[in-house]
C-alpha cells in the first residue's frame, strides 16, 4: 500500500523536505497507533480491578509500586490504579493531538507551496507557450484543483493514521480473545472490502464530472461576463442562465454524490459492528455462566470495536474520498511535470544583459506561427539608440508580430539579432530597460497611483506626479474624489478606454526608461488628447530610443525612420518625406490618415 503511494503522482510532487515531514508523519502514526493499542490493552485489567479490588494483590507487576506508595487500602489501590490509566489516557490523547494537528497543517502547506510554484511557472512561460495556454483552465487550476490536493493529503494521511492504528487494535482484540476478534474481523472486514469496491468507480466518476464541470463552471461564468453587453443587446440572458444552470447542476450534483458515498460506509459499518457485539453477548450468555466475563468482555469490544469502528469507516470514506480527487492530483501533476518547461523571466543564468547599445539590427528574420506559413519574411532592419522608429502597414502586415519579437515575447524561426553587430540569442537583456504601452491596457482593481506605480511597495510621488502631468491624466485626476488613491474598479470600469490608455502610458514613464515602446498605445485617444501625448514624446526624442507601431501618421512625421511593412515583408524605410514620395503603401496610409 505504501509503495503505490511513493509510486503515484501525490508523492512525485512533494518536494525533499516535504517527503521527510510525510515520513517522520508515518513514525508518529505508528508510534500513536502503538499508545492507542497498550492503552486499550489495559481495559479489561483495570475493569477486573474496579469490579474485585482483590484482585491486585494478584498482579506482581504492581506489588512495587503498591509497596512505594504503602498502600493497603482496597479504595486507595483502586485510586492509584485509575490515576495510572488516566494519565496513559492522557498522554495517548496528546499524541492524538498533536498528530491531528500535522495531519492538517502538512497538506495545506503542501497545497500553498504548489499554488506559488505552478503561478510562478506560468508567469515563467515563455510568452509564446503562454498564449498556447488555456488561461480559464490555468485559473481552475489554481483556484479549485490544488485546493482539492490539500482534501486529498488529509484523506490519505487519514486513511495511513486509520490503518496502522486499526492494525495495532486487531493484534490486542486478537490477543485477548483470538476466536471471536477473527470471526467480528473477518466480517467487518468483509463488509469494508464490498463497500469501498462498490463505491469505488462511482466516487471516481464524480470526481471526473466535478474536475470538467468546474471547467465548464469558470468558462461559462467569465465568458458571460465578458460578452455583458452582447448578451443583454441580443436578449440571451436566458441562453446563458440554461447553460450555467446546467453546469451548477453537475458540479453540485457530483458534490452530493460524493458527500453521501463517503457517509455510507461508516452507518453500515456501525450497524454491523452492533449486530456482532449483540450477537456475541448471547453467545456468551448461552455458554458462559459467568456475568462479569462477558460484561467484562462487552465493555472491552464495545470500547475497543467503538473505536476500530471509527478507524474502519474513516479509511472507508477516505478512500473513496481520494479516488473522487484523484482527477485533482492528475491535472496538477500534468501543469507541473509533463507540461512543456520554460525558463523564467527571473534566471539571471538564461538572461544576457545588454547594458548598452548603439544599434540593434534584425539580421534576416522570419517567423511563423505553429511553423506554417510566414508572418514576417526576412526582415533586415536597424534600430539605432535615442532614436524615434516607426513601424507603420496595412492591418494584418505583422507590425505587432515584429514588435513581439524585438521584446522577445515570441522567437524567431530563422535569422538572428545583432547588438553592435555582434549576434545575441535574445533580447531580453533590454526588459530592465523598456517602458511599454500595449494596444489594450489591462487595468488592476486597485488605486490610480498603483495602476501607475506597477509592481512597486513604495512610490514615488514626485515621480508620480510628474508622469501624471506628461501622460495629460490632469483632467481625469480632477474628477476622482479620492484623486491617485481612488481605486478605479474592475478593469477599470471608471475610465474610458482614451483615459486607461493614458494610464497605460504613464505607467511606463514611471519606469524612466531608456527605451518606449508604444504598440498603437494612442489608436483610443481623441485628437486633442493625441497631440499633446505626441508633444510629450516628441519633447523626448533624442533622450531615450521610442519605437511605436503608428495608429495615425500624423504622429510620426518628424521620426528619424519610418519602416513600412506589407504582407510580413519589410517594403520600404526613410522619414516621412521621403516615404510619401517614393513608396506607394506609405502614401496609401498617408491618404487614408487625411480623410
Amino acid at each position: 500500500m505504501l509503495s503505490q503511494v511513493l509510486s503515484t503522482n501525490i508523492f512525485k510532487i512533494l518536494s525533499k523536505k516535504e517527503k521527510k515531514i510525510f515520513f517522520w508523519l508515518l513514525f508518529l502514526m505508528i508510534f500513536f497507533g502503538l499508545v492507542e493499542a497498550f492503552t486499550y490493552s489495559l481495559v479489561i485489567p483495570y475493569l477486573n480491578v474496579v469490579i474485585d479490588p482483590n484482585r491486585i494483590s494478584s498482579v506482581q507487576q504492581l506489588q512495587p509500586i503498591i509497596a512505594y506508595f504503602n498502600l493497603q487500602d482496597p479504595l486507595s489501590l483502586v485510586a492509584l490504579i485509575s490515576v495510572i490509566f488516566l494519565s496513559l489516557y492522557t498522554f495517548k490523547i496528546i499524541t492524538q493531538l498533536i498528530l491531528q494537528y500535522w495531519i492538517n497543517k502538512f497538506p495545506y502547506d503542501v497545497a500553498r507551496h504548489n499554488m506559488k510554484l505552478l503561478y510562478w511557472h506560468y508567469l515563467g512561460l515563455s510568452y509564446e507557450l503562454f498564449l498556447k495556454k488555456n488561461h480559464k483552465h490555468m485559473m481552475k487550476v489554481l483556484t479549485q484543483s490544488i485546493p482539492r490536493l490539500s482534501f486529498l493529503l488529509i484523506a490519505q494521511l487519514s486513511f495511513y493514521s486509520s490503518l496502522i492504528t486499526s492494525c495495532c487494535l486487531i493484534a490486542i482484540l486478537l490477543f485477548k480473545q483470538f476466536l471471536f476478534s477473527l470471526i467480528m474481523l473477518s466480517v467487518i472486514g468483509g463488509v469494508g472490502v464490498f463497500l469501498y469496491y462498490f463505491f469505488k468507480s462511482r466516487q471516481k466518476q464524480a470526481g471526473n464530472d466535478y474536475e470538467n464541470g468546474t471547467a465548464d463552471f469558470y468558462k461559462t461564468g467569465l465568458e458571460s461576463f465578458q460578452l455583458i453587453k452582447e448578451i443583454k443587446l441580443f436578449n440571451k440572458i436566458t441562453y446563458f442562465q440554461n447553460v450555467m444552470g446546467a453546469v451548477s447542476d453537475k458540479v453540485t450534483g457530483s458534490l452530493k454524490v460524493s458527500s453521501f458515498l463517503s457517509a455510507v460506509p461508516g452507518i453500515v459499518m456501525e450497524y454491523v459492528v452492533i449486530l456482532f457485539l449483540v450477537g456475541v453477548v448471547y453467545v456468551l450468555m448461552l455458554f458462559v455462566n459467568q456475568p462479569q466475563v462477558y460484561g467484562t468482555l462487552f465493555i472491552f469490544y464495545a470500547i475497543v470495536g467503538r473505536r476500530l469502528l471509527s478507524c474502519l469507516g474513516i479509511m472507508i470514506a477516505n478512500k473513496s474520498s481520494i479516488e473522487n480527487l484523484k482527477p485533482s492530483l492528475n491535472a496538477i501533476y500534468k501543469e507541473l511535470v509533463n507540461q512543456d518547461t520554460d525558463k523564467a523571466y527571473n534566471n539571471d543564468l538564461l538572461i544576457q544583459p545588454i547594458k548598452s547599445f548603439d544599434v540593434i539590427s534584425f539580421d534576416n528574420i522570419s517567423f511563423s506561427y505553429n511553423k506554417k506559413n510566414d508572418v514576417l519574411k526576412s526582415i533586415s532592419l536597424d534600430i539605432k539608440c535615442n532614436n524615434s522608429i516607426a513601424f507603420v502597414g496595412p492591418s494584418g502586415s505583422g507590425k505587432s508580430t515584429l514588435l513581439d519579437l524585438f521584446l522577445s515575447f515570441l522567437s524567431p524561426d530563422s535569422g538572428q539579432f545583432l547588438v553592435d553587430g555582434n549576434p545575441i540569442k535574445s533580447l531580453e537583456g533590454l526588459w530592465p530597460k523598456i517602458g511599454y504601452v500595449p494596444q489594450m491596457m489591462t487595468v488592476l482593481d486597485d488605486t490610480l497611483a498603483r495602476n501607475i506605480a506597477f509592481g512597486v511597495d513604495i512610490i514615488d510621488e514626485e515621480k508620480l506626479n510628474r508622469v501624471i502631468k506628461m501622460a495629460h491624466l490632469d483632467d481625469v485626476l480632477a474628477n476622482l474624489k479620492l484623486g491617485v488613491n481612488t481605486v478605479l474598479g474592475d478593469r477599470g470600469i471608471q475610465l474610458s478606454g482614451g483615459q486607461q490608455q493614458r494610464v497605460a502610458i504613464a505607467r511606463a514613464l514611471y519606469l524612466e526608461p531608456d527605451i518606449l515602446v508604444l504598440d498603437e498605445a494612442t489608436s483610443s485617444l481623441d485628437s486633442v488628447t493625441e497631440k499633446h501625448i505626441a508633444n510629450s514624446i516628441a519633447r523626448m526624442k533624442g533622450q531615450l530610443t521610442i519605437i511605436v507601431i503608428a495608429h495615425r501618421l500624423s504622429t510620426v512625421k518628424d521620426f528619424d525612420c519610418i519602416y513600412v511593412l506589407d504582407k510580413g515583408k519589410l517594403v520600404g524605410q526613410g522619414n516621412h518625406d521621403s516615404l510619401e514620395i517614393s513608396n506607394s503603401i506609405y502614401k496609401s496610409l498617408v491618404a487614408l490618415d487625411k480623410q
